[in-house]
């Protein structure tokens, strides 16, 4: 009987494979910090990828596989901070990158989003795992406004929307709420390094929960259950003193306003828990912690999963929690950012051509259309199906409906160009070039940028600004 157990746990060391891959400096960064603080699981490998062949050879012995995207083109130089060029350097290796991603049940990406290499080509990375039907789980590093600018933010909040359409699951770790922690003494190697340090917790959790043999166990069944209606996540990690209903609702509360995520779990669904026990821990702090965790959640009926491994190593109760939730925009620190100029040349990494003048400002309002669509995630970025898939800025970062009421002036001043990066590849089937405007019962077009902007200034009543207004235009 042991050695049939022996048997069964090589051929699952065999069989599963999970694949963890850094993207851009940060990512490089963060497996490097995993690689160097412990041993992996020989069913786990490590890879750096970056467009930057010297931030790839200084990341040392420990990390033995490294990939150069977009060598051919960029000569090993960098992406110089331009998501479109990161973007292009993961589509030219795409063949490259769907090898390596063969027989990978599990592929957790992490990466700092902003910048050029990480922002741009991680998308293309979780398009094709989905595509090859992998369980994908997102780990993203936003960026410190102060620190980093404001340009470099913004890139980082359409990042996360695209890869919102295409990992099953995913989570932010906020420099800003790091530096928060202690504004005075936390530096920003200091932030970098606890950011590193807290992915590096969610992903051995998570390999934990499938890999772990416990007294109660959570499979891998289960963790696919968990991620399989494409959420944001939250992950927390408490020590229980106090085994009654009101200390574990403490310790939850204090877990989630000390975190460093923008996951909003009040409508949160499912919960996977983990619990390290020490033997004399008594019985009941599993339903108490249930009980805590339906009344923090606000609709009181998220479906929980539970694993429990006993061992004297524990000195009182470790509990490890993921939560299902979503992206709220109110959470996450806004800036004030000038005017955007229509007229600007600089393009998005969605928006793409050169011959555009699509910048991070007009790609935002482009998604935001659809909004009324019903599903928050796409299962699908064919061009056949973009009316329904692609969904809106607000409900990906967790905002009801009527917060976009007033962007209709958004799409009724859009003109998509048809050599357009994002026309080729999402198409452009509202738009009808007859009556240069969008077709909308309501539908108004502006025949110039005076006209346009100078009907801004009486616009309709609202109760509540638009998303773009919101992050995009000064406070008023």
């Amino acid at each position: 009987m042991v050695r049939l157990l022996s048997n069964r746990e090589k051929t699952f060391s065999k069989s599963f494979n999970v694949k963890i891959i850094g993207i851009g400096g940060a990512g490089n960064n963060i497996v490097k910090y995993m690689v160097n603080s412990r041993e992996w699981p020989s069913f786990c490998n490590i890879i750096a990828l970056n467009t930057d062949y010297i931030a790839l050879s200084n990341l040392g012995e420990n990390m033995k596989d490294i990939f150069i995207l977009g060598s051919e083109e960029l000569n090993g130089n960098g992406s110089g901070g331009d998501p479109e060029t990161g973007k292009r350097a993961a589509e030219a290796d795409i063949e490259v990158l769907k090898t390596m991603l063969e027989g990978v049940d599990v592929l957790i990406l992490v990466a700092g989003l902003g910048k050029g290499t990480g922002t741009g080509a991680t998308p293309v990375i979780a398009k094709a795992a989905q595509e090859l039907g992998i369980l994908t789980i997102g780990l993203f590093n936003l960026p410190s406004i102060g620190a980093e600018g404001e340009k470099t933010y913004s890139n980082a909040l359409l990042g996360l929307q695209n890869l919102a359409l295409c990992c099953n699951g995913l989570t932010t770790v906020n420099n800003d709420k790091i530096i928060n922690v202690d504004k005075e003494k936390m530096s920003i190697k200091k932030a970098y390094e606890s950011a590193n340090k807290y992915i590096k917790t969610i992903v051995e959790e998570i390999i934990n929960i499938i890999t772990m043999p416990s007294d109660i166990n959570v499979d891998f069944a289960d963790v696919r259950n968990f991620f399989e209606d494409k959420n944001g996540f939250l992950f927390m990690r408490i020590n229980v003193t106090d085994y009654t209903k009101d200390g574990i609702k403490d310790a939850i509360e204090t877990g989630i306003k000390t975190g460093f995520s923008d996951v909003n779990i009040k409508n949160s669904e499912k919960a996977l828990i983990n619990f390290k026990l020490n033997e004399n821990v008594p019985s009941y702090v599993l339903e108490n912690t249930r009980s805590a965790l339906k009344e923090i959640v606000e609709s009181g009926n998220v479906n929980i999963v539970h694993g429990v491994a006993y061992n004297d190593v524990y000195e009182d109760a470790e509990v490890n929690i993921l939560l299902t939730g979503s992206f709220d925009i109110s959470d996450v620190p806004l800036v004030d950012i000038p005017e955007p100029k229509l007229a600007s040349t600089e393009s998005s990494y969605l928006g793409g051509a050169s011959n555009s003048t699509n910048s991070v400002y007009e790609t935002l309002k482009e998604m935001d259309s659809n909004r009324n669509q019903e599903s928050l995630w796409s299962d699908s970025l064919d061009n056949t199906n973009v009316q329904n898939s692609y969904p809106s800025t607000a409900k990906v970062l967790g905002l009801p409906d009527d917060d976009t009421d007033d962007v209709s002036y958004v799409r009724d001043r859009q003109q998509p160009s048809s050599t357009s990066r994002f026309s080729q590849e999402y198409g452009s089937a509202r738009y009808n070039s007859q009556n240069q405007g969008y077709n909308r019962p309501s539908s108004r077009y502006y025949d110039d940028e005076d006209s346009y902007y100078s009907s801004r200034r009486t616009p309709a009543p609202k109760k509540k600004r638009s998303l773009f207004d919101r992050i995009f235009r000064r406070n008023k």
